[in-house]
């Protein structure tokens, strides 16, 4: 346009004024059309590569706007890996055999971090039991019907148990209640205070236990009164739609 300009001078001003504004009538909305969805792309794929994954683009426009971030807790400001705490471990090898066999079974068909650490404490599951269907409840737990009796492995609501933590049981009838030992990421202290003085506010929503929860948001310094734990995936929506 600069150039057009500057040749269009040879035939006065007004000339070099038109030709200046026909180019960037012309050009600038191209450039924009090729340029906005490439722009678009490339942050996606950067983010990607740094694993992050978005489930929509159109949170690219909203992001300036965030002021409240959640954080799930296990796995996420945890490691990944949970561990059954030895006590646990010596208690369930002491199940009854059939029982152990089972639990093993569930354990076995959930990446969940609680049934990863189930099932490096007590092995893989046994063969016999390879057939049997194992239904997940999101949040909940997993439940499969051997014989006569239905074994659930899960939070104390959906076990039966009325009570907070992780519990297997038979037919209602408690047979171990689990405890880990989980340990906070590396970066997870630097990463939390690093956004809480951006001004963003930090919360955790988690579906554990809720006095762990509340040890770990006194560990990472968070406000007690944004750490809640024993939710199910429903009220941690409802939580977020009250906030947002």
């Amino acid at each position: 346009s600069a150039a057009g300009f500057g040749c269009g001078l040879r035939e006065g001003i007004s000339e070099a004024i038109q030709l200046a504004v026909s180019i960037l009538v012309v050009t600038c909305p191209c450039a924009l059309g090729l340029a906005v969805p490439l722009a678009r792309e490339l942050a996606v794929s950067r983010l990607r590569r740094q694993g992050v994954f978005l489930r929509r683009e159109r949170f690219l426009d909203r992001a300036p706007r965030v002021r409240q971030i959640f954080f799930d807790k296990t796995g996420t400001l945890t490691t990944p890996r949970a561990a059954l705490d030895p006590a646990t471990a010596g208690a369930l090898q002491g199940l009854p055999p059939k029982d152990l066999r089972v639990l093993r079974h569930l354990a076995a068909r959930s990446n969940h971090p609680v049934c990863r650490a189930v099932s490096e404490a007590l092995g893989s599951d046994a063969d016999a039991l390879s057939n049997v269907p194992v239904a997940e409840t999101t949040g909940a737990g997993l439940a499969c019907r051997v014989g006569d009796s239905t074994y659930r492995l899960g939070s104390g609501e959906f076990t039966g148990q009325g009570a907070s933590g992780t519990h297997f049981t038979r037919d209602g009838v408690g047979l171990a209640s689990l405890r880990f030992v989980e340990t906070p990421r590396e970066d997870a202290l630097h990463v939390l205070a690093s956004l809480r003085a951006r001004g963003y506010g930090i919360h955790i929503l988690s579906g554990d236990d809720p006095g762990k929860t509340r040890d770990l948001g006194a560990r990472l310094g968070l406000d007690p009164a944004r750490v809640a734990g024993g939710l199910t995936p429903e009220e941690k929506a409802a939580q977020v739609r009250r906030l947002d």
